[in-house]
């Protein structure tokens, strides 16, 4: 698999925008794909060695993305502006027709990132289910680094993901921001569910 070229750093395209909770989020796309985006308290500078880390990594993928018929440009373009109308309705359409995502990774993490995206909208798993559908049971600890070093939220929907006794952290963007994306979603909190460990995957115990 070959790396990424100097040369095609020079198709990069990138944009700041307002989405949920009002802040700035920052967001980058290239050939293969939305290759980052960063949360409210994510400075310049902060983003900039983002994009850097993930050009230093091989891709996961080779060529370009046949979903990506508008464009660098157009996909970037239509990627903030989901993240712009983040509820329930955009994130079900982003679940049910992903936009093309350059992920980078070590093998582990592209599992749980794989596996992630398949996380429901308006539902959440706990770190130790995560790892138990990416294939390593007793990985809950490696998933929240994983959930730490995530390039794309809400594409990749690491606000989905909770602690078995609460809702776990979300870095500098804060719990305010996971708690409103996952409101956006339809998820109803702890307290229709019936608790913390009583919703997850959308299951009951009584």
């Amino acid at each position: 698999m070959t790396r990424w070229s100097k040369e095609r750093e020079t198709e990069l395209r990138k944009t700041r925008l307002r989405g949920p909770g009002g802040g700035i989020y920052r967001l980058a796309a290239g050939p293969l794909g939305i290759l980052a985006l960063a949360l409210p308290g994510t400075s310049e500078e902060a983003f900039e060695a983002l994009l850097r880390r993930q050009l230093q990594l091989p891709p996961s993928t080779e060529g370009r993305d046949p979903r990506l018929v508008g464009g660098i440009q157009g996909l970037l373009d239509q990627a903030a502006a989901f993240v712009e109308e983040w509820d329930l309705e955009v994130a079900s359409h982003v679940f049910s027709l992903p936009l093309p995502l350059d992920l980078r990774g070590t093998a582990f993490r592209l599992r749980v990132w794989k596996a992630l995206q398949a996380v429901l909208p308006g539902r959440v798993v706990t770190y130790g289910e995560l790892a138990e559908r990416a294939g390593a049971a007793r990985a809950a600890r490696a998933v929240g680094t994983a959930m730490r070093n995530n390039p794309i939220p809400l594409f990749v929907p690491c606000h989905r993901v909770v602690a078995s006794n609460g809702p776990g952290k979300f870095g500098n963007a804060g719990l305010g921001l996971k708690m409103e994306l996952l409101r956006r979603e339809g998820w109803k909190g702890w307290e229709e569910s019936g608790g913390p460990l009583e919703i997850m995957s959308g299951r009951t115990r009584r």
